[in-house]
């Protein structure tokens, strides 16, 4: 099974498209997952992470990794906060709106605001803390000022780490 977690209205033929809003395959919030442990190949998680608070991400990666298959993927794609606030501030291509609502969403609905800022050097720790291997990061092919991080589900975390990671990790060190 391929989950398509998050994807408001851009589905992907193949997964399971899944949201709680919009109109998705099925409705769900990603924090509890309506799957068995270790069902799932593959999730996608596009342009969500972003909006949602970063006291959540440790949580949501568990949750992730419990309904992963042993070595399964997840891929994940954001605004890279250091590019576009770049960006920004050299008003590039002319379209410093554009940047702004890069770095803050759109906030057209309610929920289409950004709350967490992205940098990859930082998520990148986070996810190998959190027991994720092969971690992998790359310019998104269509628009390079977002971040695409690819990784696998590794090893379970003794449950002390689990608790530390809880308590007092955090993305930055």
């Amino acid at each position: 099974m391929i989950l398509n977690v998050g994807c408001g209205n851009n589905k992907i033929d193949g997964a399971v498209n899944l949201d709680t809003h919009g109109f998705p395959d099925v409705y769900a919030n990603a924090m509890r997952l309506p799957f068995g442990d270790g069902t799932v190949e593959k999730i996608y998680f596009f342009h969500t992470i972003e909006h949602i608070r970063k006291t959540l991400h440790f949580d949501l990666f568990q949750e992730f990794k419990r309904v992963l298959k042993e070595e399964g993927q997840v891929l994940v794609s954001y605004p890279e906060f250091t590019t576009v606030a770049k960006n920004f501030v050299e008003n590039k291509w002319g379209m410093r709106s554009f940047w702004e609502a890069t770095i803050y969403g759109r906030q057209v609905h309610a929920g289409d605001h950004h709350v967490s800022l992205m940098y990859t050097p930082y998520f990148i720790n986070f996810l190998k803390e959190m027991g994720f291997v092969d971690v992998k990061s790359f310019p998104e092919p269509a628009e390079s000022f977002n971040t695409v991080v690819k990784c696998k589900k590794g090893p379970k975390l003794p449950n002390i780490v689990d608790r530390y990671a809880r308590d007092f990790f955090g993305y930055i060190k």
